[in-house]
């Protein structure tokens, strides 16, 4: 029997898997998949904050991670969306250790622009969505240790005029994160939408 995938086959004796190790499968299926699926999450109803906590490592073999939102709602349609990082094991909601630069929102609010600190996070979306909220978040950390981030989302409109957010942002730690949290400014989460979360192989 032979396991084959992308360009690289294990082969197996007619008797049995002899000399076929977990290591060699989980090393063949690595250097072809691009992603590692780590965790997902549906949105709970009725809460701000979806918490993914000690879900990352120094030790995890990664240095890049990808968040994909898919139709994450809110209750309130006027809103935004805040993204807080968990350095060693604890969430930072306070400090003024965030900045980011170049977030664009467009649609029924018009544009914003921002290239500052905040005690609260990444905006990572800005106002004025209709429907679920879908993209996907970057999430690196640098040769200092330190996160950064980049990030692209948009939501549907019925008036044709998709608001969306482009962004990046770091953050200035010498921790290592170990989660992030997703959290609405007002207005809770509404159930249907997930998010998931999948390291980058370094291949």
């Amino acid at each position: 029997m032979t396991l084959t995938v992308g360009n690289q086959t294990l082969s197996v004796g007619g008797s049995g898997a002899s000399g076929v190790s977990t290591s060699d499968v989980t090393t063949l299926i690595k250097n072809n998949t691009p992603y590692q699926f780590i965790t997902k999450v549906d949105a709970p109803a009725s809460v701000t904050q979806m918490n993914f906590s000690n879900i990352f490592s120094a030790t995890d073999g990664f240095n890049q991670y990808r968040i994909i939102v898919d139709s994450l709602d809110g209750a309130q349609a006027q809103n935004h969306m805040q993204m807080f990082l968990e350095i060693d094991g604890s969430m930072v909601t306070s400090s003024a250790i965030y900045g980011f630069a170049n977030v664009r929102h467009s649609g029924t609010g018009g544009s914003y622009y921002a290239d500052t600190q905040s005690n609260y996070g990444w905006y990572v979306f800005n106002r004025y969505w209709q429907n679920g909220i879908s993209g996907t978040i970057d999430l690196s950390i640098d040769g200092n240790g330190r996160p950064t981030c980049l990030w692209f989302l948009s939501s549907s409109s019925s008036q044709r005029v998709s608001p969306w957010t482009f962004g990046s942002g770091t953050m200035d730690t010498s921790g290592v994160c170990t989660g992030f949290r997703l959290q609405t400014t007002s207005g809770d989460w509404v159930a249907g939408g997930e998010v998931r979360v999948y390291g980058v192989n370094n291949v």
